[in-house]
């Protein structure tokens, strides 16, 4: 089963893979960015595409900004 993924940098790149749809992923992606850190890259699990995530935000960002 395919779930969106999120790489962010702390001290080293960690991802986090456990999002059912894009949407999901760009909330935490907020998130992560409300907290300080600098999030890389969203893509699929497994891997099939990494797209970086200022891409994603600039496409997709609106979606959160409509819920909040």
């Amino acid at each position: 089963m395919t779930s969106w993924k999120v790489c962010y940098r702390s001290k080293d790149l960690e991802c986090v893979d456990k999002y059912a749809t894009l949407e999901l992923a760009v909330e935490a992606t907020y998130s992560l960015l409300d907290l300080g850190y600098e999030v890389v890259s969203i893509g699929t699990w497994p891997f099939t595409s990494m797209i970086p995530a200022e891409e994603i935000l600039r496409n997709y960002g609106p979606l959160r900004r409509r819920g909040a």
